[in-house]
């Protein structure tokens, strides 16, 4: 039975195909490329690209019991020779990775990569081999029972041929039909010797769209070392399988596990592993390109986290970082303000420092009081607030109203991200009573206004910090109360005197009256105490005048304007602010020219006020007429700011006699141009002299005597006892002229006037 197995053999596939390369070509021929491009240089001996690292990973530091780390791995790392899509031959001797040009020939790769997309590839097998030559697959499925004849591929349509890179050792092209460049269906086959000189130019150039990277060429090369058979006659081909590889085949039947088969898929460039030091600590893990740090509750310390990328070519690179897992952020210290006390009531500041964030997951700081006492941080004590901006520190500012006197304790803590608290740090601080004024007094009393004396304020108490200063102010308002920003600083005081403070106090500008002073101290904690008063009265300077002036001190005429003014006038402690003045007259009310006293009293008559600057008062005579050819007097007194009264002073004003003025005529009292009319009359001054007598003719003809308006016709001359005016008939107008004659005293007071007329023919 034996001898009749190896006679079947022989008859089946004969001999091994010697290595020369193929002259006629069998019904599939070899495909070829078309130039040389230095990705598809020949093979061996190569050096592997190492893969670099573009964006490692960081040194990183998270919090105890932190949710786990994602880590994309992506575009961290790159093997710059592999530029193209990468095919995984897995076949019975081994695995190896291909190299695909998809950028220099994008027509033949789809086409290859269809096949693989479309599971064409699946369970294929080498069905030709040719020692120093090729070994060719891609066109038949390896079959499933023993002696079964390998099934065809079903092929999509033919492409177009792409020549131009070289066959040589390693390279991958694609085999097509004799006689037809254009004809690449399924089948490929690998070089496995420098055949550019016979496949570049053969059929228009066998397109070569791939190279074996890595150390893939010894499963290559196992593969053509493997046995070959001609089975044509066994399967009743004719060419398709001279040149089958076996593998172990020892005789029939030729069994599935004879063949050389393979599965071709795509693979990433790249693929990763992940070792950690310590993967209690850390346990890293991958899925697909994200890496996940998980991290071990309850556990901190430190782990180093190798990432190993390998590319398609066997070429790698390790991305090692450290992984450190530590405790939440805390607070090393708690600083309390202002020292060495706060006042109760004053605002305080707690400021952390020292604060360790080794993982940047600080989200705020808390800050707590004690409020049960009992040295620890727990649910009874009273959140004061809590800071979540860095910018000048994490501190809070607040009241101490609530607080109670003496020591207090406050914590802080720290919050990292998800609420995580770290330890909490504390500082004990002294809440105190605010600084006080025992006393206030006043050096003088009752206060002159515009002197200068001293509040004296004892008694003061410092219980927080030493004296800054004691300031003094006047109750500006008058509401009794100190007011802030209201009151005014009166003095100050920064030192003790036997235990006084002692303010230096001027009284100008002070209220009249009773004045209430206050005193308060302020320590160098900047704490203010509660304010200390004083009552003390003021008293008001009465203000001064000399003397009262009218003006004139001669009235001219009844009717004309009297100015009276003061003089000399003083205020001491404030100001005049209005002038009071009166007529002396016996029964107040009446415009009576009967006896007065000459006395200021309650009879007379209040006949102006006067308010503004100059305290000037201007009457008319007509108003309150004087008493004709006697003296009248009249008072003035003045009054300050603060309702002082000045002594009362007085003027007298005498009231000028008019003169007299009779019997006026003319002669002759009608005439012409040429004719001399002689005017005359008698005048006399009951308590002076006459100064002149003077002429008017009626200008306007209103038959009044308007003295601004009608015209001066001559003054007279004295001559006898009369006044006598001679003027020429060519000075008056034609027909009847009105003439006034009126006399002036020597002090200017005016006569009645009087009237005549004359014809002018």
């Amino acid at each position: 039975m034996l001898t009749r197995i190896k006679r079947i053999h022989a008859a089946l596939f004969g001999t091994p195909t010697p290595n020369p390369p193929p002259t006629g070509g069998p019904p599939s021929d070899l495909v070829a490329s078309a130039g040389v491009i230095p990705a598809f240089d020949p093979l061996e001996p190569r050096q592997l690209l190492a893969v670099n690292i573009l964006s490692p990973i960081a040194d990183t530091a998270v919090s105890q019991n932190s949710a786990a780390t994602v880590v994309n791995l992506s575009g961290r790392y790159d093997n710059p020779e592999l530029d193209g899509t990468i095919a995984r031959f897995d076949t019975s001797l081994g695995a190896f990775h291909v190299l695909l040009a998809n950028n220099a020939r994008p027509i033949t790769v789809a086409n290859f990569l269809r096949y693989i997309t479309e599971g064409r590839y699946a369970d294929t097998i080498i069905h030709r081999s040719v020692s120093n030559f090729i070994i060719q697959g891609g066109g038949f499925q390896r079959p499933a029972t023993d002696d079964a004849t390998p099934g065809t591929i079903a092929t999509f349509g033919a492409i177009q041929n792409e020549p131009g890179f070289s066959n040589l050792r390693g390279t991958i092209a694609m085999a097509k039909v004799g006689g037809n460049a254009n004809s690449a269906t399924s089948q490929w086959f690998f070089n496995l010797a420098d055949n550019s000189s016979n496949l570049d130019n053969q059929n228009g150039g066998f397109t070569v769209f791939g190279r074996v990277i890595g150390n893939g060429m010894t499963i290559v090369d196992a593969i053509a070392g493997v046995s070959r058979f001609n089975a044509d006659s066994f399967y009743g081909t004719n060419g398709l399988f001279s040149d089958l590889p076996l593998r172990e085949f020892t005789g029939t039947p030729i069994k599935p596990d004879n063949f050389v088969s393979m599965n071709i898929t795509t693979v990433p460039e790249l693929t990763y592993s992940v070792t950690s030091s310590n993967s209690d600590l850390v346990n890293a893990t991958l899925d697909g390109n994200n890496l996940t740090l998980a991290y071990g509750a309850n556990l901190t310390g430190s782990s180093t986290v190798t990432v190993r990328t390998t590319a398609a070519d066997g070429s790698f690179v390790d991305d090692t970082f450290l992984v450190s897992v530590v405790g939440p952020p805390s607070v090393g210290q708690v600083v309390a303000g202002p020292q060495p006390a706060v006042t109760s009531g004053q605002m305080m500041t707690l400021t952390a420092t020292n604060i360790t964030d080794l993982t940047g997951s600080l989200a705020k700081v808390q800050f707590f009081h004690d409020a049960n006492g009992d040295g620890l941080l727990d649910a009874e004590d009273t959140l004061l607030g809590e800071d979540n901006a860095s910018k000048g520190g994490y501190s809070i500012k607040f009241g101490t109203a609530g607080l109670p006197q003496g020591q207090n304790r406050f914590f802080a803590r720290a919050v990292g991200a998800g609420d995580v608290f770290g330890p909490a740090a504390s500082v004990v601080h002294r809440v105190v009573p605010p600084p006080s004024v025992g006393s206030l007094e006043s050096s003088v009393t009752p206060i002159p206004r515009n002197s200068k004396f001293e509040l004296w304020a004892g008694g003061i108490s410092l219980p927080g910090a030493p004296l800054k200063t004691v300031e003094f102010y006047r109750d500006t308002n008058g509401n009794g109360t100190f007011d802030v920003g209201i009151d005014k600083k009166v003095a100050s005081a920064s030192k003790l005197t036997n235990g006084v403070a002692v303010g230096k106090v001027a009284s100008k500008g002070f209220a009249y009256g009773e004045n209430t002073f206050f005193a308060r101290v302020l320590d160098k904690g900047g704490s203010w105490g509660p304010a200390s008063t004083v009552t003390v009265a003021v008293t008001n300077a009465a203000p001064t005048i000399k003397a009262v002036k009218a003006k004139p001190a001669i009235v001219k005429n009844v009717g004309d304007p009297v100015a009276l003014s003061v003089s000399g006038g003083k205020d001491t402690d404030g100001k005049i602010v209005r002038v009071q003045y009166f007529r002396d007259t016996e029964v107040a009310g009446e415009d009576s020219l009967g006896p007065a006293n000459g006395e200021f009293d309650e009879n007379d008559e209040l006949i102006g006020e006067v308010t503004v600057s100059g305290f000037k008062f201007t009457y008319l005579t007509t108003r309150l007429p004087l008493t004709s050819g006697r003296t009248d007097r009249y008072f003035a007194r003045a009054f300050d700011n603060d309702g002082g009264v000045s002594t009362v002073v007085w003027t007298d004003v005498r009231m000028n006699l008019p003169p007299t003025l009779t019997d006026p005529q003319v002669t002759p009292d009608a005439g012409d141009l040429v004719t001399t009319f002689t005017f005359s009359a008698a005048a006399g001054d009951p308590d002076g002299v006459i100064k002149s007598v003077e002429f008017y003719r009626d200008t306007n003809g209103n038959g009044i005597h308007d003295a601004k308006v009608d015209k001066v016709i001559g003054k007279a001359k004295f001559i006898g006892d009369r006044w006598v005016l001679t003027l020429a008939g060519k000075k008056l107008s034609a027909g009847e002229n009105r003439i006034f004659v009126r006399a002036t005293d020597k002090v200017g007071g005016f006569s009645q006037s009087l009237s005549l007329t004359v014809t002018l023919a």
